[in-house]
């Protein structure tokens, strides 16, 4: 019999709907049964791609002994943290407040007021290893619940004004002058120059801390940091992480060698790798990170794209109730989808062994499957092994064909459908500026019919804007993320495709952003006020799998501010980034997502006008320049000279940017909110642009 959740709108949820538990939705009749049968509330937070989630409902959820003890002493409320992140930013900053290891599935214990009093995340059904388990706490606090009530409500109170002052918000301080290179020094301390990455197990993407290495490096002259960038993409292209048949990237790796994934795929993580992979590519113009960026773009409009153009929020990393099978191989599946030789090429490649590779991340057990792992594909920063020649890449890309066609018939892990805005607006963002950097108007094309999407979907609705589209139907209200997310990505769209609507939206989003989310001191509310969930009111700054949303508020508001010239958009990211500075000069190296922000705020950084029409030679000469170097931060609006003056939209930069007479193109090159005189040819171009010039002919 199913349960209240069946008429949800979560994946997540409805993945329990079956349960014995009788779960309720997060809400206020939850809470009024809760002080009704003045029982605690048992609240379970996770999100259906979620592993360990999974293996939580196994063990306990779907066992009818756990489910008479949790419905007879508490209210079971179950909550999707991607559908409700306001919710669950609020409870897991009271796991983090408490000192608790902290993730998914998150498992609390509320009075009916809301207040937390016990926090921990996964629980197996019985104490095991020395973890207590599911019934004995939960008999413990029924117990305490209804013996020592006032010492309960004591503690929830006392870890109620714990969050909040740990929730406080820091005085505005400018961030200091060496901001930039103590976020080097401080990620250096943390790198891993045998593996490439950041710090020991588990191992994270942490594409955005890339990033900003790469840019840093450039901007500062420090090809050490660039240096790291490039190693650690390296690194993480021949991995296990990277789905060697698929494309795209797991969640993590539960080990510091990048060998054993964490299988889920998030859509923010491949848009963050998507451009971490292109700006990398411009780096170093290393075309196997260009290869890795369209094999990332390609997954996403794959498996990750709906019929209607918006994009999915995740695969889980379970199929056929097992974790990672979908991607695993024997030795024998090899040879029977590939013959003898090519199979004993590809498991020499991807280090395929006859007992196999792959140890269950829970038991260490090997059970016979290998995950593909191209061991001589610079699996170490040091000593990594050799590179294929041109007709090895040409046999290996036809394995990665053929052993992707034999995966399809296998059972797919399951894939949750929710379309969320402000994931949608991070992959349209990564698409459109892929799409331009690397020549692939196509990704233009997929990133704009994703931004259609969710503006009729969820924003340019009755009652919206909405956080969440499932099933054609919008739902939850808009948040901070949503708002910064979506604001950001338009620009990248604007910059791909020439369309000055894409400003427009961008400009209209930032100025919905400091108005409904404005805080005094300049940072932006994760809440807009009176949200009857809020515990305590939240502003996010710091990074986790992907930067924060103020972190992109500000990247966005000081490249518009530059692009528009509108005052009122640089005075907010001026204010926000003070809003940040304290927090930035305590420990830049855990900000790279403000980082990024604040040196777009730099006077130094560039906007080049670029007048012409394409096809002309000496318009695509200055745009070749402009394609074939790195220039991180820069902005590049292409105008059409046949445009009458003041019938062009675009930047404020460019708009009254004529071609002197005779001329059939230019390039206006911008710093500072000043413009120079136009150029014409490449090489007076690069000189502007502090670009090496060869010598004279």
């Amino acid at each position: 019999m199913a349960n209240r959740l069946a008429g949800s709108s979560s994946p997540y949820l409805l993945q329990h709907a079956g349960n014995p538990v009788d779960w309720w939705p997060w809400s206020e009749e939850a809470f009024d049964e809760a002080r009704r049968r003045d029982v605690p509330v048992f609240l379970s937070i996770g999100y259906s791609t979620c592993h360990w989630c999974h293996v939580m409902e196994r063990e306990s959820f779907e066992d009818a002994d756990v489910a008479e003890i949790l419905n007879r002493d508490f209210v079971c409320v179950k909550v999707d943290r991607e559908e409700r992140p306001d919710i669950d930013h609020q409870y897991m900053a009271v796991c983090q407040a408490i000192g608790r290891h902290c993730g998914w599935p998150l498992t609390l214990w509320l009075t009916p007021r809301r207040l937390p009093f016990y926090a921990a995340t996964y629980l197996p059904k019985t104490a095991r290893f020395g973890r207590p388990g599911l019934v004995e706490i939960a008999g413990r606090v029924g117990r305490l619940w209804r013996s020592e009530r006032e010492k309960v409500e004591i503690s929830a109170q006392q870890v109620a004004e714990l969050v909040h002052r740990t929730e406080h918000v820091p005085p505005p301080e400018n961030p200091g002058v060496d901001v930039l290179d103590r976020a080097f020094d401080q990620l250096a301390s943390r790198y891993d120059p045998i593996h490439g990455g950041f710090g020991a197990a588990p191992k994270f993407p942490m594409a955005h801390t890339i990033v900003f290495l790469l840019r840093y490096g450039a901007a500062n002259g420090r090809p050490e940091a660039t240096r790291m960038a490039i190693d650690t993409l390296r690194v993480m292209a021949g991995s296990a992480i990277h789905d060697q048949v698929g494309g795209g990237f797991h969640r993590y790796a539960t080990d510091a060698e990048w060998r054993v994934p964490h299988f889920e795929k998030m859509l923010y993580d491949q848009a963050w790798a998507l451009l971490a992979y292109t700006e990398g590519w411009e780096a170093s113009r290393d075309e196997s990170l260009r290869e890795t960026a369209l094999r990332i773009a390609r997954y996403i409009g794959r498996d990750l794209t709906s019929a209607e153009g918006g994009l999915y929020a995740g695969e889980d990393a379970d199929s056929e109730g097992r974790e990672g099978l979908f991607y695993l191989w024997t030795a024998g599946e090899l040879e029977a989808a590939l013959g003898p030789e090519d199979a004993a090429f590809a498991a020499s490649w991807f280090g395929v062994e006859p007992g196999g590779n792959y140890r269950d991340e829970a038991t260490g057990e090997s059970n016979g499957l290998n995950v593909l792992h191209p061991r001589r594909a610079g699996d170490r920063v040091a000593g990594g092994g050799g590179a294929l020649d041109a007709a090895g890449v040409r046999r290996l890309d036809r394995i990665r064909d053929t052993l992707l066609g034999s995966r399809t018939r296998r059972v797919r892990p399951s894939r949750d459908e929710k379309i969320l805005a402000d994931w949608n607006g991070l992959a349209i963002g990564a698409l459109a500026r892929a799409g331009a950097r690397l020549r692939e108007p196509a990704l233009v094309a997929d990133a704009e019919r994703a931004a259609r999407f969710v503006f009729d979907r969820l924003w340019d609705v009755p009652g919206g804007p909405y956080h969440v589209c499932f099933r054609g139907k919008p739902s939850v209200p808009a948040f901070l993320d949503d708002t910064a997310f979506l604001a950001w990505g338009c620009l990248e769209l604007a910059l791909a495709s020439g369309r000055s609507e894409w400003i427009g939206r961008s400009t209209d989003l930032c100025k919905r952003m400091v108005e409904r989310y404005g805080s005094g001191t300049g940072g932006l509310w994760h809440t807009e006020s009176g949200n009857p969930a809020a515990l305590v009111r939240q502003q996010h700054f710091h990074d986790g799998a992907m930067p924060s949303s103020n972190a992109l508020a500000l990247d966005t508001l000081a490249r518009l501010a530059r692009l528009t010239g509108r005052s009122d958009l640089d005075e907010s990211a001026s204010r926000l980034a003070s809003a940040a500075g304290r927090l930035m000069n305590a420990s830049p190296g855990s900000y790279a997502g403000l980082l990024i922000g604040w040196m777009q705020a730099s006077p130094a950084t560039v906007e080049v006008a670029l007048v012409g029409v394409p096809g002309d030679p000496g318009f695509d000469a200055l745009a070749s320049v402009l394609s074939e170097s790195y220039l991180p931060g820069a902005m590049v609006w292409r105008l059409d000279p046949a445009a009458p003056t003041a019938h062009r939209e675009g930047p404020h930069f460019g708009i009254d940017r004529p071609l002197p007479p005779g001329w059939q193109s230019a390039a206006y090159v911008c710093r500072g909110r000043a413009c120079g005189l136009p150029v014409r040819t490449a090489d007076e171009l690069k000189r502007r642009l502090g670009l090496d010039v060869g010598p004279p002919a």
